[in-house]
C-alpha cells in the first residue's frame, strides 16, 4: 500500500516490519521515506536447558526472521565474556545443542546467535539473539545447606 517504491524491509525482534523508500504514504496514513508496521502474530523464542545441563534448546515461533545460518551457542559466567559452546542444530520448532556441560551449583548465560538473511542486492544481514541466565542444583551431592 505504498505510493512509492519501497527500497528496504526489515524484521524486527517483535515480529514488526520497517520499510524504507521513496514512499510519501503506506497503508493510506503519511509516512516519509519510512515507516514500521504491525504484523498478524508477535515473534515468540525461549532458550532453555534440561534438568541435567546437557541439552539446549532455542524455540522460535511466530513471525520472526528466518536465520540464514545455524546459531551459534555461547557460554558466560560474568554475562559480559561470552565464549563458543558449538553451533546448534535445526528441529520442528527451532534449534538445539546436544552434549553442552552445565556447571553445577553457580549461575552462568547461554546465549543462542545467528544471522538473518535480509537485502536483496547487497547481501546484507542482521542479528538475532536470545540469552539467559541458569542455575543448576548438583544433584550428586547428600548433604545440603552446609549440614552433614
Amino acid at each position: 500500500g505504498a505510493n512509492d517504491w519501497v527500497l528496504a524491509l526489515a524484521l524486527q525482534l517483535d515480529g514488526k516490519v520497517v520499510a524504507g523508500g521513496r514512499f510519501t504514504s503506506i497503508g493510506g496514513q503519511t509516512r516519509n521515506l519510512i515507516a514500521r508496521l504491525s504484523t498478524a502474530q508477535a515473534a515468540l523464542q525461549s532458550l532453555g536447558i534440561s534438568d541435567d545441563g546437557s541439552v539446549v534448546t532455542w524455540l522460535r515461533s511466530g513471525a520472526g526472521p528466518e536465520l540464514a545460518l545455524p546459531p551459534q551457542l555461547l557460554f558466560s559466567l560474568d554475562g559480559s565474556t561470552y565464549t563458543a559452546a558449538g553451533t546448534m542444530q535445526r528441529i520442528g520448532a527451532g534449534w538445539r545443542s546436544v552434549g553442552f556441560v552445565a556447571p553445577r551449583n553457580t549461575t552462568f548465560y547461554l546465549r543462542a546467535q545467528a544471522r538473518t538473511s535480509a537485502g536483496r542486492n547487497n547481501g546484507s544481514n542482521g542479528l538475532i539473539e536470545t540469552t539467559r541466565q541458569f542455575y543448576i542444583n548438583s544433584s550428586d551431592t547428600i548433604f545440603s545447606n552446609g549440614f552433614e
